[in-house]
Parts: C-alpha cells; structure tokens; sequence
C-alpha cells in the first residue's frame, strides 16, 4: 500500500519535474535517467554496478573500484552518479570503470529498462541511497544489492524515523548493509534492517586517504607562487557565512605572516560570484582557480578562489594548514581524512556532525584543532609560526588514517562471499 502512495506521489511531481527540465543543467543525461543508459554488450562478462549519488560518494566509491577492478580484472565496472558534478568528478577520477552515466529517477519503468539494458549482476550502493521502486525491481530480478560505506547521520535519521513504517519493508530489499560504525549500524537495525544482515567495515575513505601522497601538490605550490618560505593555507569546502570569516582571518594573518597565499574552495563552485561580490565589499582582492591554471597573472595580493571540483585532494598536499568547511556554520562539517591523509594540520569548527567519528580520532590524536569564528585567526597565525607543531599534527593525521585503513578490502570479499567467481 505504501509503496502505492510512494508511487502515486512521484507520479504527481512529473510535471513539477518537466518543469525543472527546462533549465539546460538538469537535462544532462536525461536519456539514461529516464531508463536509457548504454546497452551492456552480450559478450559474457559479468557486470556489477557502483551507485554513488554526488562528488562525496564518488569519492567514497574510488576505493572499491579499484580493489574491485584488482580482484576481478574481467568484469565490467558501471558507475551511476544522480548530479552533473558527480559524473564531472567520476570521469576524473575513476579509470577503472568502463562505463559512467546517470542514475534512473525512482519510476517504475525506468528502473526495469535500466537494470535491462545494464544487466547487473550485483549493485552496490554507496552510503545509503534508498530508492524504493529501485531496490525492488533488483530484488525480483535476484539481484544481489549491498549498501556499501552505509552511514546514517543525526539529520537522516530524524528524518526516516518519520517514516520508518515504510522503511521498514522497503530496507528488507538490500542483502547487506556493510556500515562504517556501530552506531550507523544500530540506526539502521532500527529504521528495520534485519540485524543478521547488518556488519561493521569502517569508512573506505580512510583506504582513500591512505592510498599515498598527491603528485599535483607540489606543482600546485608553484602555480599558486608559493615556492620556498611562502605558507599557503587552504580553506575547503566552505558555506555561505563562513568565507567572510576565512577572509578576515586570512587579511589579518598575513600582515605577521608576508605572503600568505589563500586558497579557497567553496563546497559549491557555482558560489564562486558571490564569494567574488563578498572579497570585493571587504576591499579583498581575488583570482579564479580557472583561470590561474590556465596561466593568467596571480598578483601576490590576491587570493585564489577555486571554481572547479574534483582538485580539492592535490590543494591539501600543497597547503601549510587546512580549515575544513561546514563547520562554522551548523552543516554538519565535511569529510577530515583527505587534509588528514596529506599530512596536512586541520582546523576546523564545531559542527562536525556528520563525521563525527573521524573528528573525534583526529581531535584526541592532536591532528585536527577545534577553532570558533573568532579565534580561526589565532589559530592560523600560531600555527603557521610553529612548524614543530604543524609536522607532530600532520604525521598524527597520516597514523589515524593508516590505523583505520581497510573497510574497501573487507567490502570486497563481502561482494565475493555472495557473487562468487566469474564463470
């Protein structure tokens, strides 16, 4: 009966969504998300699809990609992502995938022509997407379906607590929910996940974080001029209402620090007037990622405003000091483990929700500090003239992540335990 209603309702949007198909942006990809995607080739090899919603999964996903890729090199890997800035950041950064498109809306229909012309033979779903017109076609189709990286943060599950008499039939679906802690896992037990189906990995982006240094960061260090003696600190990741506080920080420090190069990287690039309008009203000056890359001029007053997505990972290699954004502001904070895999020390403010787990390690390892609105310049400044401290946080950061590498591994054998080898 729900799922009738659930139905009815999307039903009901369609022309609420024609409508927002007249903006061009939303019309990428609309053959595959209304169920055409490429046809999968009969030619035998078996196909398993990763679902990862927007840039945060995909980075979540590029782990068990490649381990999948590694352990069974014949298969074919698709990769569904639902927002343009996905697909931009999944064709950057997963090689391994042979083919990358868009995932259907939750209609019926366009669900059963995906899974046809896909022919999955398991689907991986990256930190909990539930979709429930998806999840039963791939079940009568006996398509095993594991949520991957399942997390459950406190503003989901007030949300699905409402609804948990529906959840509940609709979480019998998936054959595995592999969570990253103890506590995801008992919110999904209680929003109606069987508990025999339920285990604890860890996050795979610690396996991310780990993986190594990035190239790019010191090439990065000299596009941005700040070879040598020069700090560069990085502010990612920031919300409206946060940048005013970066750049009066920044403003302030660098008249005891000469030459402090800023970077700052709103968490949507499509922000990037506004922060513009907000430097100018502060007598700031600035200059576009964009076009910086592209060689044009960098005064040494300036600050750089990234505009692009899919590069924050090479900018935390090439930063002295990290403020991770979301933060200061009541959103619930951004993911810590790639400054934290760069080595590189990390400020950040008290609205740490939905990672709080990795903060607290972070915190209590002395790798991350907890700053306010109004201290974020004493902290910087401090930082900035106690190299000693900023190495200890750096290499505290690079142990947190080393300990608590291993979740893609584990997720990797769970997808073998239950679509065995290739035939």
């Amino acid at each position: 009966m729900m799922l009738i209603l659930y139905n009815l309702l999307l039903l009901l949007s369609l022309p609420f969504l024609s409508l927002l198909l007249l903006v061009p942006r939303h019309r990428r990809g609309l053959a595959a998300r209304f169920g055409f995607p490429p046809r999968a080739p009969a030619d035998g090899r078996r196909t398993v699809w990763f679902h990862a919603v927007s840039v945060g999964e995909v980075m979540a996903a590029a782990p068990l990609v490649e381990a999948y890729r590694r352990r069974w090199p014949s298969d074919r890997i698709v990769v569904t992502t639902v927002t343009a800035t996905g697909q931009q950041v999944a064709r950057s950064n997963l090689g391994s995938a042979d083919l990358i498109t868009y995932f259907p809306f939750d209609l019926p229909w366009s669900v059963a022509r995906s899974i046809d012309r896909l022919a999955p033979s398991c689907v991986v779903l990256l930190e909990t997407e539930i979709w429930p017109n998806f999840l039963r076609v791939v079940r009568r189709r006996l398509v095993p379906v594991v949520i991957a990286n399942g997390r459950i943060s406190d503003r989901s599950f007030r949300r699905y607590a409402k609804v948990s008499f529906f959840l509940r039939r609709v979480l019998d679906l998936p054959c595995r929910f592999a969570m990253q802690t103890e506590q995801d896992a008992e919110r999904i037990i209680r929003l109606g996940a069987p508990r025999e189906r339920v285990v604890v990995f860890g996050n795979v982006k610690f396996d991310r974080a780990s993986a190594g240094v990035n190239a790019s960061g010191g090439r990065l260090r000299q596009i941005l001029h700040a070879e040598g003696q020069q700090p560069v600190f990085l502010a990612g990741s920031t919300h409206a209402g946060e940048e005013e506080i970066v750049l009066a920080a920044w403003d302030r420090v660098r008249r005891a620090i000469p030459g402090l190069r800023l970077v700052l990287a709103p968490r949507h690039p499509d922000r990037a007037p506004s922060v513009e309008t907000l430097a100018r009203r502060m007598g700031l000056a600035s200059r576009r990622w964009s076009e910086v890359r592209r060689g044009d001029a960098l005064s040494p007053e300036a600050f750089v405003l990234v505009d692009t997505v899919g590069e924050l990972a090479g900018f935390f290699e090439a930063a002295d000091v990290s403020f991770v954004g979301g933060s200061l502001v009541p959103a619930g904070g951004h993911n810590l483990l790639e400054p934290a895999g760069a080595g590189s020390p990390i400020l950040v403010g008290p609205h740490t929700e939905n990672f709080r787990e990795i903060a607290d390690l972070l915190i209590a390892d002395g790798a991350a500090r907890v700053v306010g609105p109004d201290d974020l310049a004493v902290a910087l400044e401090g930082l900035l003239k106690d190299e000693a401290t900023r190495r200890a946080m750096g290499d505290a950061g690079r142990r947190v992540v080393a300990i608590n590498a291993g979740a893609a591994g584990r997720t990797i054998d769970l997808l073998g335990e239950l679509i065995g080898e290739p035939s």
